[in-house]
This record gives C-alpha cells, sequence and structure tokens, in this order.
C-alpha cells in the first residue's frame, strides 16, 4: 500500500513536471488524440492531436497508464474477421497499459441483431470479443452510440486523470502542509 502511494504520488509529480514545462501553469487534463484517427470524437475537454503508440485517446500525462481504442460496429466485426492479426497487435500492445478499453460505438444488442456489414455470425464475434477480453486483459465497452462513445470516453479519462493524477498531488499538499 505504502509503495503503490510513493509510486503514484512520484507518477504524479513527473506529469506536473512535465505541464509546468510544457508552458502549462495550470494542470487541466487534456485528451491527446492520436494523429491517425480519421474520425475523432468531440469532447468538452482540451485536446491535443498527437502521434499515439496505442490507441486512439488517452489523458496528457498518463499515456502509459490509460489508453481507449474507439470502433463503430463495422470496424469491430473487421477488426474480429479480415484484420484479426492487426487487431491483436494493437491488443498486445495495450497489454503494456494497465487500463486499455476498446470503447464500441453501438450497443450489445447490435452486435447481437447484426447490425454490420459482414457474414459473420453474431455469437462467432460475441466469442471473439469473450475470448479478447480474457487473453488480453481488455475491457469493450459497448456504449450505444457515438455520442454516447465520446462521452464514455471523457468520462474514464478524466476519472483516470483525477484519481490518478489530482489525488496524489493533494495528499502531498496535504502531506507537506501538516509537517
Amino acid at each position: 500500500m505504502l509503495a503503490e502511494l510513493i509510486r503514484s504520488a512520484k507518477e504524479a509529480i513527473d506529469i506536473k513536471n512535465a505541464y509546468r514545462e510544457a508552458g502549462l501553469h495550470k494542470l487541466e487534463p487534456i485528451i491527446l488524440i492520436d494523429t491517425r484517427e480519421r474520425k475523432p470524437w468531440r469532447f468538452t475537454s482540451a485536446t491535443l492531436s498527437e502521434k499515439l503508440e496505442t490507441g486512439d485517446y488517452t489523458v496528457a500525462g498518463c499515456e502509459h497508464l490509460v489508453a481507449v481504442e474507439r470502433k463503430s460496429l463495422d470496424d469491430l466485426v473487421l477488426c474480429l474477421t479480415g484484420d484479426r492479426e492487426r487487431f491483436e497487435r494493437e491488443l498486445t500492445r495495450g497489454t503494456r497499459i494497465p487500463h486499455f478499453i476498446v470503447v464500441v460505438e453501438a450497443s450489445y444488442a447490435d452486435l447481437w441483431e447484426g447490425k454490420y456489414k459482414s457474414d459473420a455470425t453474431p455469437s462467432s464475434m460475441w466469442g471473439s470479443v469473450c475470448a479478447f477480453q480474457i487473453r488480453y486483459g481488455v475491457s469493450f465497452i459497448f456504449a450505444g452510440s457515438r455520442t454516447a462513445g465520446a462521452k464514455v470516453c471523457e468520462d474514464l479519462l478524466l476519472a483516470y486523470w483525477q484519481q490518478n493524477l489530482i489525488k496524489p498531488l493533494k495528499a502531498i499538499s496535504a502531506t507537506k502542509r501538516s509537517n
């Protein structure tokens, strides 16, 4: 527990220093969007386009800790069929990030009802999603729509930023004040 707190505090200080070095004196979350993202989501938070090694979205300073991969339903089905090897390489890279999440711009029902452009059966697509969650330790969130997907992504990234940057910095400040 203490080692985890120390590690979190050190990471938070490193992130705060990186913000300061970038000329950002106020700690506000900045969502990073991969430059290769063809249909980027829009967020209420500040954004910056940057080439990301893994995933389509992350939050500045936490790139090595959290990433989100965006998928439309048709893209997901393609990744589970014809583009499977490339997708599995992406998921393998995602295993190096403690919180790697695939957000799908469709519902489970859309998958099960076969509302995609492929002859692949819904049961085989669902089987692949289940297998990948287990094999790669990745979560698939079926958000229901493109708009909901963007909201889910932003909420997850902001919650992660708050929990893993702001809370440790506040704990450090409180400790310094009490000494």
